[in-house]
């Protein structure tokens, strides 16, 4: 193979890589995007040995192969544990409300009406004026 074909590898490489982290942070299941990154490191390891050649492998040509993969599927884990670590923070702290104010909002657009109840109580919790128009 050529020096531009293994350049061009080099760089499609990388932008899958860099897609397939984003692909974590859009899907944040990891049961399903660790897999499929094995598979695809697997595929992309077998075709960089083959443009370079299997005869011409070295130590150094495997580790920069499979270590850089490592490093991602690595990242990939503690990315997905920070978001739902965030996501669960903000929903056990002050910024529930915020959240629920959002959730308000989104309602007030689609219904008539919408309160907020207490759970133990069964009351009605902050303004409820939009009954008034119900």
């Amino acid at each position: 193979a050529s020096q531009e074909d293994l350049a061009a590898f080099d760089v499609i490489e990388k932008f899958v890589s860099i897609g397939m982290i984003n692909c974590t942070m859009i899907i944040i299941d990891i049961r399903w995007t660790l897999p499929f990154h094995f598979c695809q490191t697997a595929v992309l390891t077998y075709f960089r040995w083959k443009l370079i050649g299997f005869a011409n492998m070295t130590p150094i040509l495997v580790w920069g192969s499979i270590v850089p993969n490592l490093c991602v599927a690595a990242v990939m884990p503690l990315a997905v544990h920070v978001m739902r670590s965030t996501i669960a923070a903000k929903l056990d702290s002050g910024d529930a409300s915020s959240l629920m104010m959002g959730f308000r909002q989104i309602l007030r657009g689609v219904c008539d009406g919408d309160f907020v109840l207490d759970p133990r109580t069964m009351t009605i919790v902050d303004d409820a004026r939009c009954l008034e128009r119900v």
